[in-house]
């Protein structure tokens, strides 16, 4: 099986392909990354712009090629 890195935030979001932070019930609109290097670098970016922003890469193993159901966030 294959694997991806996601972002989630300290509010359970999750980070999306446009940039904007998305709740996970459409996990077609969560941004993916290949490499955890390319994850890292993305965090590293967005807490330069946000100093409160406290955000985690989660591995997950794609199903089918595409991300499993996320659990959403409140």
């Amino acid at each position: 099986m294959k694997r991806n890195f996601i972002l989630k935030n300290q509010d359970g979001r999750y980070l999306g392909r446009c940039g904007e932070w998305v709740d996970g019930s459409d996990s077609s609109r969560v941004a993916q990354y290949n490499h955890r290097d390319e994850a890292s670098n993305t965090v590293f970016e967005l807490s330069s712009k946000d100093f409160g922003l406290r955000a985690e890469i989660l591995e997950v193993r794609l199903e089918d090629g595409k991300l499993p159901k996320l659990e959403v966030s409140p």
